[in-house]
């Protein structure tokens, strides 16, 4: 379908690529984050430590090194020939960092509301649930043996829900939360499909085309 488009499978295939390795680090970033609000006191040991990987975080999107991360991807992968340069500037990492940042605490909020539909539990626990998910699903994601990390991402919400949950309500919650994601993500794919359909030419927005292309330089 991309290639109707006139999208090459390399574009694809690299646009995959950076998702996923920005996925990664923002989930790392956002469990780093909710720790240090975390109700564990314990926490205050480490505090120098996360700072440091905060700053190693940062680091580690540098077009340079993603360039880094594309070339042993893609010979792992047996995709010799793609281009392995990326093509997009620091600060364009940086917004879909926190883009993504932004979306784990929406999910992270959605989650405690879900949670707070069946128990109550004290808001002083949405650090803790917003970091929690962000690793089951990152965890999930790159369990390559799990299609969409199930089993996975339940398992682990199972496991870390125990600590301030019942663990009836622990894996109750882990199936609410897998139903909730797959509405979820059907829901995003029917409306950008509509925004598709009637706001869209070709597949490219024309009020954020030109300023997406602006953004995508050489590193």
């Amino acid at each position: 379908h991309y290639k109707k488009k006139g999208i090459s499978t390399a574009k694809v295939s690299y646009g995959f690529f950076i998702e996923m390795v920005l996925s990664t680090l923002s989930s790392v970033f956002i469990v780093l984050i909710c720790s240090l609000f975390s109700a564990y006191s314990f926490i205050n040991y480490y505090i120098i430590y996360i700072v440091v990987f905060f700053v190693l975080l940062i680091v580690l999107i540098h077009p340079k090194l993603i360039s880094f991360y594309a070339r042993m991807y893609f010979k792992y992968v047996k995709k010799t020939d793609e281009n392995y340069e990326s093509p997009y500037s620091y600060a364009f990492y940086l917004k879909i960092l926190a883009l993504q940042l932004i979306k784990w605490v929406f999910a992270g909020l959605g989650i405690f509301v879900l949670i707070n539909s069946v128990t109550d539990l004290s808001w002083e626990y949405i650090p803790f649930v917003t970091g929690l998910y962000a690793a089951a699903a990152i965890l999930g994601m790159i369990a390559f043996f799990a299609p969409s990390g199930v089993g996975v991402v339940e398992g682990i919400m199972i496991f870390g829900l125990k600590r301030i949950l019942s663990n009836s309500l622990a894996g109750l919650i882990s199936i609410f939360v897998r139903l909730w994601k797959v509405l979820g993500e059907l829901s995003f794919v029917f409306f950008i499909r509509l925004i598709i359909r009637f706001f869209c030419n070709e597949y490219h927005l024309p009020l954020l085309g030109k300023r997406y292309h602006n953004d995508a330089k050489d590193a």
